[in-house]
């Protein structure tokens, strides 16, 4: 019955008792103090008073004509009666006590009664249900504001999380014209390159040169072999801006992961080479273990608006008077990245705002930056649990100080094995011919895997670590090099490897992993497993297979059922 009915000055009150002497007396009493008194000789006449009106206080006689007054308080209770009830009773019992107790009972009076001592009970039970319907609907109100404020809280954070990737694809259409003259480069090279090759080793098939003038040939082959060179030097490029890309448009939805800044630096500054390149030097010197937990997407897109705002501040083009530095290293708790730039500098009115939204360098046109970007990155850095600073003299240049916090994840990965020991260099058994298992997932990965090794190697695919074990007992013992793919389930993938070892132990040191930046590379290193991160060349796949020797020779060792 909360918000029912709205409180009025005058109360309602039902009063239930089988004497009519006692009825009358309270009812005048009660009605001279301003009240409104329905009146009930039984619990069936109280039903029909309470179900037909609206009721602000019980006041009840304990023993009534056809049962309890308590049963018709429950009764009330069940009905969501608010008010508040005072019992009477000609004499007590520790039953009805606790009865009353557990039914929240306003009073227990018992019979004969002060009747000026019952009004003032009366008047304190009234004020006292008036209150507590009044907190209810307060109450009420609250957690309706505070529905509506979450609702806002969410839409805002959406709002954040939208204008944040926004800022980002921004980023990269603004750097999408350098970009593409980064990626013209080197396919120019390609389209020059492979061509003149494949029409070298076309000649050389045509005449049969090979049976003619082995030297000559050899020495053509050379020549193409040094030709290629900076053939995979363009392919790697590409490969390079490929991922860069694909980490930064990536969704937000990914989960925090182990993250080596020097990566997420280099990322950074492959995408923004072309803006910064003809401006200055820029160097960077940062751990290789430099590692914290966070979204790849979003700390080189940190990095990136770092870069780019050094590079705007750099006024003139000139790379030999010029600089941009970068440098990283571990700080009590914290992996700190300063970057540092021999720009105009920031005026200290300016300091203070820096990283306020739509506030930008002073001496910078409109076209050259939103104002935002140094706002995102402190929103960046701060998710990530970390602080920026920022040290500048006007013609001086200027030094963003970028701290995060260093955090270890033990993530789930197999224990340490000893590597497989070497009677003989890896390097000869390049030439030997392996029967190697591919387990993935998806179906054009193998496909992939089966064009591009099937030719050198007995290739078998599985598509899950289930067909996997079945494969491997196929193969009754013979199989050299099992790769897996882990991104997504290193747990699956542990079970799949022990259970595999614990049956043929002689496969312990043959295990190839492989996986984009979420899969877990560093537990799998520590487990002594080699790990290949998405995109690899498949020359990059073949040198690590032939780090691991053929189990051929080993054949009459194995023991068989």
């Amino acid at each position: 019955m909360i918000d029912s009915h709205i409180l009025s000055s005058q109360n309602t009150i039902l009063l239930v008792d089988d004497e009519e002497m006692v009825r009358d007396l309270l009812r005048r009493v009660l009605e001279r103090d301003g009240h409104n008194v329905l009146s009930a000789a039984s619990k069936e006449e109280a039903f029909e008073q309470f179900t037909s009106n609206a009721v602000d206080l019980l006041l009840v006689d304990k023993n009534l004509p056809d049962g309890s007054g308590l049963e018709f308080i429950e009764a009330a209770r069940n009905l969501e009666f608010d008010g508040e009830s005072i019992v009477i009773t000609g004499y007590s019992d520790t039953e009805s006590a606790i009865k009353s107790v557990e039914l929240n009972v306003f009073r227990y009076i018992k019979k004969p009664f002060d009747l000026d001592a019952l009004r003032n009970d009366i008047n304190r039970a009234l004020e006292t249900a008036a209150l507590r319907r009044d907190l209810a609907q307060r109450t009420h109100e609250l957690e309706v504001a505070n529905a509506d404020l979450m609702e806002a809280l969410e839409q805002i954070k959406e709002s954040d999380r939208r204008r944040i990737q926004a800022e980002r694809l921004a980023s990269i259409g603004y750097l999408s014209a350098g970009i593409a003259h980064e990626i013209n480069n080197p396919l120019s090279l390609l389209s020059m390159t492979i061509p003149f090759t494949v029409s070298e080793l076309e000649k050389v098939i045509r005449t049969n040169a090979t049976a003619q003038s082995p030297k000559k040939v050899n020495e053509e082959l050379e020549t193409l072999l040094k030709n290629l060179g900076p053939t995979q030097e363009a392919v790697d490029l590409l490969m390079q801006l490929s991922s860069d890309l694909h980490s930064l448009g990536r969704s937000d939805d990914i989960k925090a992961q182990p993250v080596k800044l020097s990566n997420v630096v280099n990322s950074a500054l492959r995408i923004v080479r072309h803006r910064v390149k003809h401006k200055a030097t820029v160097t960077v010197n940062i751990p290789d273990a430099l590692t914290i937990t966070g979204k790849t997407n979003r700390l080189i897109q940190v990095f990136i608006n770092l870069l780019t705002n050094a590079g705007r501040a750099i006024r003139e083009n000139m790379p030999d008077r010029n600089y941009i530095k970068i440098n990283g290293y571990e700080d009590d708790a914290y992996a700190v990245i300063e970057v540092t730039d021999s720009g105009i500098g920031i005026p200290p009115e300016h300091l203070e705002m820096i990283f306020d939204r739509f506030v930008s360098l002073s001496g910078l046109g409109p076209s050259e930056g939103s104002g935002i970007g140094l706002s995102i990155v402190k929103e960046l850095v701060e998710e990530h649990g970390g602080t920026v600073d920022v040290i500048s003299a006007v013609g001086e240049g200027t030094s963003f100080i970028v701290k995060f916090p260093l955090k270890r994840i033990l993530k789930s990965s197999p224990p340490p094995m000893a590597q497989a020991a070497f009677s003989r260099s890896p390097n000869e058994f390049v030439k030997a011919h392996r029967m190697i298992l591919f387990v993935d997932s998806n179906r054009e990965h193998l496909d992939a895997y089966a064009n591009s090794f099937g030719q050198l190697h007995d290739v078998r695919t599985a598509s899950s670590f289930n067909d996997a074990i079945f494969e491997i007992e196929l193969c009754d013992g013979i199989l050299d090099i099992v790769i897996c793919e882990t991104t997504r389930g290193m747990m699956e993938f542990n079970e799949f490897y022990q259970a595999t070892i614990a049956k043929y132990p002689e496969l312990t040191g043959h295990f190839i992993c492989t996986g984009d930046e979420n899969a877990d590379s560093e537990g799998l290193k520590r487990s002594s497993i080699p790990f290949l991160q998405r995109p690899f060349r498949p020359a990059e796949l073949l040198a690590a297979i032939y780090r691991i020797p053929p189990r051929r020779k080993l054949i009459s060792n194995i023991p068989r059922d």
